[in-house]
């Protein structure tokens, strides 16, 4: 983890919307777990943050410069 995913883990759990952008645009992983193994999005659905926690959702990051992708669907039976 560098300072990049540092900003985004903080901003994501102040809820500072705009910080969040601005790391996910500046290439911040959103995957990557703090020390405790918590994601961006984990500590913003701990706080109550539903507006962040949607752009930090995987199928929201993809072709915005997020690294997260929608997992594939397993095919039906």
């Amino acid at each position: 983890m560098n300072a990049l995913e540092d900003t985004l883990l903080a901003a994501a759990a102040l809820g500072d919307t705009v910080a969040v952008r601005a790391a996910l645009a500046a290439g911040a992983d959103p995957e990557l777990p703090d020390p405790y193994g918590r994601t961006a999005l984990d500590h913003t659905v701990r706080h109550g943050l539903t507006g962040i926690a949607t752009l930090l959702e995987p199928r929201h990051l993809c072709g915005t410069g997020g690294t997260a992708v929608t997992p594939a669907r397993a095919p039906a039976r």
